[in-house]
């Protein structure tokens, strides 16, 4: 077995794991939301407050008037339901008591309910780390 490790890989006491999901949620009924830069760099403060509450790594942000991007990682010991739902619902929360004059308009909930995580492994790089060597390799 080799010793080598695996590049970009998170290296904890009882796994090693390499999770990255693309999260994109959407404002209800796509209203424009985010419209300035103070809004948008408060809901990316919100965001990264959330994720560092529930041990969350946002790897990458955009926050668009009508939708949210969000690359995170967290670990395998957290369901994605559950990291979604503390970053859209909680995030959501907040901003809407911070803005009580969107929420009016909105009549929450700020975010629609659906969301999308577009997910995908490279299985040729999780083989590539667990095939044992075979007598031609060798």
């Amino acid at each position: 077995m080799s010793k080598d490790k695996i590049e970009d890989a998170i290296y904890t006491r009882r796994y090693i794991y390499n999770f990255h999901y693309h999260l994109i949620w959407v404002t209800k009924y796509r209203n424009p939301t985010f419209t300035s830069e103070a809004l948008v760099n408060e809901m990316k403060e919100i965001l990264t407050t959330v994720a560092a509450d529930n041990k969350i790594v946002i790897e990458h942000m955009e926050v668009m008037p009508d939708h949210v991007h969000v690359l995170i990682s967290f670990p395998p010991s957290k369901a994605p339901t559950s990291a979604i739902k503390a970053l859209k619902g909680r995030s959501a929360f907040i901003f809407l008591k911070r803005h009580p004059e969107i929420n009016s308009v909105m009549v929450y909930p700020l975010f629609k309910l659906a969301y999308q995580v577009p997910c995908r492994q490279s299985i040729r790089e999780t083989t590539k780390h667990s095939r044992r060597p075979t007598p031609e390799t060798v």
